[in-house]
């Protein structure tokens, strides 16, 4: 999955790109969809 998914490797500036991550990691989603998703849902709540 690894092989052929979105996840990248990458060095971590602090704990929440650490999660986006590890959430890329197990969900196989690209970690720029995830930031997007998430900065999207913060400025609706």
């Amino acid at each position: 999955r690894q092989l052929f998914g979105y996840h990248q490797p990458t060095t971590y500036q602090n704990d929440h790109e650490q999660w986006i991550d590890s959430l890329s990691q197990s969900w196989n989603i690209h970690r720029n969809t995830l930031e997007f998703n998430l900065k999207k849902n913060v400025n609706i709540t």
